[in-house]
């Protein structure tokens, strides 16, 4: 097979690839054996990876790392309550005659490694009860008449499949330290790991004994406060992997090399934006020959912080860099693409979607019996029943019986609503229609909808139903007109109505207001302010009552009470955005799906 010239890289291209790799590989190698010298400290790893041969590769190695000392338990991605935490066993319950308990997953996992694969599809219940343990060290079940306690200590391993807009639930992921990525690393650039099973096994050892001079922390805690990280979590966990390091090295003190070297791998994935400039030091106006502070320096504080924190801040970087290059990029062709509902609200299913907890039916015949909950419930109660009845088999009640239900992610309908009127309609149009691609762009994988509502003159139109094809898109949005008065009112009540009849099909609405809040055209249609005030108003607060999503755009020369105060009616998020831009629109829309 021939390869076309263009497609063939060149030598240097080749070399920066495998450099770029090989530093990737060094990193996840380093965090991997972090994670497994102190898992009661770091809690694990998250590694970004679709399913690759450096991924089995990384496997492979893990696996050697902890051969002939842990077992690697596995975490199905749609696991049920019963089997993560634990609970009654039914067979033996319903053989023997008396309760019998049966370990979770979570329980199973502990001294071992808990691997979490496609963990950026954990649902938030899932992910709540394996950062209980983490937290505790043990599960507790509190049910069907048990109350049972088993612990579970162990390192959780997530593999992280998602793309740009996918990740793990934060509330997992805040309690993980460490951070790495796969994705980039030429399989010629991955190889054994360098740091052995031994290794592991006596940096674990040692770890109880290494000390962290009080001047480090000081620093530490400074750069997460630059970086607007709240809470202690990610200074703690700063302090524990430097520790970590410096057992792995065979070193018994923590030095600011060793912060500096694994800083990064805490703080590089979860640092977005660009650190604050350090605060002035009181003692900055000194006179030059006042003494120095004696007893900075007994304490073990650096000679120089602020040193100390410009090069903690340049390893964060450096570690920003490298997550962007290890970040999966593009659909993961393995899932494939078009999963539907991945931002919309949880919503019961009649038939279909992730199984939901069962339901007791107070006595009444459910639709679909949850057979195996309904065992479940009636188990407890067996040796009572066979005693009272004096028969044998399986005795189950009314109360016992359990309704099976599901539950799904509904789609988003995104619902434009833009001020076409007066002298800057064209712009607000053409940014709208920019927003409205960009939106689409990235809403076609996630099958979710957009939808457009322009109003001028003495009404609102409804200019494009809810659709996900960029070509209708364009075609709709070539040629829009603009000018005339500004219906205010009759947008927002089209509005309301359409976001109500998206929300019966299932959808999840979000509407979207473009414009400055002035309507001059009231409902019965005639240029009167006073009356179009008071329509606006009494539809904002209509619209306000049924609490659908509404985010609000001011585009308005200058910001002025109307706006601010039509938002307010609204309950809408507002922003003051006078030059429109349709991807800021985009990111700050899908940001909003997002946390829904």
């Amino acid at each position: 097979m021939t390869v076309a010239a263009a497609e063939v890289p060149s030598k240097g291209q080749i070399e920066t690839a495998h450099d770029r790799g090989r530093a990737l590989w060094k990193e996840a190698e380093l965090a991997t054996a972090l994670a497994l010298i102190d898992p009661d400290g770091l809690g694990g790893l998250q590694l970004r990876s679709h399913a690759s041969d450096v991924r089995t590769l990384w496997l492979s190695e893990l696996r050697k790392l902890i051969e002939n000392t842990t077992n690697l338990v596995n975490l199905p991605i749609s696991v049920s309550a019963d089997r993560l935490i634990g609970g009654i066993s039914l067979n033996a319950t319903l053989s023997r005659g008396r309760v019998v308990t049966q370990k979770g997953l979570l329980a199973e996992a502990n001294g071992q490694i808990l691997l979490v694969r496609m963990a950026e599809r954990l649902d938030l219940e899932t992910a709540s009860a394996i950062s209980a343990a983490l937290d505790h060290g043990y599960v507790q079940v509190e049910r069907d008449g048990l109350s049972t306690e088993d612990a579970a200590r162990f390192c959780a391993i997530l593999l992280d499949e998602g793309d740009q807009d996918e990740h793990p639930p934060e509330i997992l992921t805040e309690r993980i330290a460490l951070q790495a990525g796969l994705e980039g690393i030429p399989l010629g650039s991955a190889g054994p790991f360098r740091i052995t099973a031994s290794d592991i096994t006596s940096a674990r050892d040692r770890l109880a004994g290494v000390l962290v001079p009080e001047g480090l922390i000081g620093p530490i805690v400074h750069l997460c406060a630059r970086y607007g990280l709240q809470g202690i979590r990610p200074a703690l966990h700063c302090l524990r992997a430097a520790a970590a390091f410096t057992a792995l090295a065979g070193r018994n003190e923590v030095e600011e090399a060793d912060v500096t070297r694994t800083c990064g791998l805490v703080l590089g994935a979860i640092t977005a934006a660009e650190p604050m400039p350090p605060q002035q030091s009181e003692t900055a106006d000194q006179p030059k020959d006042q003494e120095p502070d004696i007893e900075r320096e007994d304490q073990g504080m650096p000679s120089d912080g602020t040193a100390f924190e410009d090069m903690m801040v340049e390893a964060v970087e450096a570690a920003q860099l490298l997550n962007m290059l290890s970040r999966p990029r593009g659909p993961n062709r393995r899932r494939g693409i078009g999963i539907a509902g991945k931002s919309g609200d949880l919503t019961p299913a009649k038939d279909k979607g992730r199984p939901a907890p069962a339901q007791p039916t107070g006595g009444q015949r459910p639709k679909r019996v949850d057979l195996v909950q309904t065992l479940r419930a009636a188990a407890p109660w067996q040796k009572v029943r066979r005693k009272t009845s004096r028969r044998d088999g399986i005795h189950i009640q009314s109360d016992d019986l359990r309704e099976k239900r599901f539950k799904r992610r509904s789609q988003s309908s995104v619902i434009f609503v833009v001020d076409a009127s007066g002298s800057a309609a064209m712009n607000r149009l053409a940014e709208a229609k920019g927003a409205v691609e960009h939106l689409l762009t990235d809403c076609y994988s996630r099958r979710d909808l957009v939808s457009l509502i322009s109003f001028r003159g003495t009404e609102a139109e409804l200019l494009l139903s809810p659709t996900r094809s960029l070509v209708r898109v364009r075609r709709c949005l070539g040629d829009l007109p603009g000018g005339g008065g500004t219906p205010l009112a009759s947008a927002i009540l089209l509005g309301d109505a359409m976001a109500d009849r998206e929300l019966a099909k299932g959808r999840s609405p979000l509407l979207v207001f473009l414009s400055d809040g002035r309507g001059n055209i009231a409902l019965d249609g005639s240029a009167k302010r006073t009356e179009a005030a008071s329509d606006g108003e009494q539809a904002a607060r209509h619209l306000k009552s049924k609490e659908h999503p509404v985010i609000f755009f001011d585009t308005a020369r200058r910001p002025g009470p109307p706006s601010r105060k039509l938002a307010d009616d609204l309950g809408a998020s507002y922003y003051f955005l006078p030059r429109v831009d349709g991807e800021q629109v985009s990111k700050l829309v899908r940001d909003r799906i997002g946390r829904r």
